[in-house]
């Protein structure tokens, strides 16, 4: 009977090996980045008014979010 329970027991380690967490980890913290989609330099927050406005610093884009609308209004200038 005991050493049915140290059979059983499957760990994520022996299915999927460390590199592919971490390739995993980094997809999943890469949709929450925000970053310009021309230069992929991070966006910078301008003030802090209601609609929060972030911006690429080289002003390839611009993103302006309205919280109480629920609205995200992108510029994209090239």
């Amino acid at each position: 009977m005991k050493n049915f329970y140290k059979c059983a027991i499957i760990y994520p380690s022996n299915l999927i090996g460390f590199m592919e967490i971490v390739l995993m980890i980094n997809k999943l913290l890469s949709w929450f980045k925000e970053e310009c989609p021309h230069c992929k330099q991070q966006l910078i927050g301008q003030g802090s008014t209601t609609p929060a406005t972030k911006a690429c610093p080289d002003g390839h884009y611009k993103v302006e979010t309205h919280p109480l609308l629920d609205v995200q209004i992108e510029y994209h200038t090239k």
